[in-house]
């Protein structure tokens, strides 16, 4: 399926648009993954996938919350947990608790 669209979009563009699509591709990559990077550097704990130890609530919307709503953080161990804001500041640090937070996106961790 790939090979038919890259064949038609040589034949249409020519090859310079080509080698620019895949030079400005690689551009916009280097800059995510610095972004990436930027942003990976802010958390402090180690990362397991496997496990799943922070839980909130409600949980109807699937991590999306209403700006009214309060937002239960919980931990199976009751570790402490780490809010963080998308620019990196810390929005809490402490026991699991509730909170209700501005319009935005958030990191949630713990140990």
């Amino acid at each position: 399926m790939i090979q038919p669209f890259l064949r038609l979009l040589r034949v249409r563009a020519g090859c310079t648009a080509v080698v620019l699509m895949v030079l400005a591709g690689a551009v916009c990559f280097r800059a995510e993954t610095a972004d990436a990077q930027a942003v990976s550097s802010l958390f402090i704990y180690p990362f397991n996938p496997a496990v799943s130890k922070i839980s909130t609530a409600p949980s109807a919307r699937w991590g999306l919350f209403r700006q009214a709503d309060t937002i239960a953080i919980s931990t199976t161990d009751n570790s402490p947990i780490r809010v963080l804001a998308m620019n990196g500041s810390v929005m809490y640090l402490g026991p699991p608790t509730s909170l209700q937070f501005a319009p935005g996106h958030y990191f949630v961790e713990c140990n």
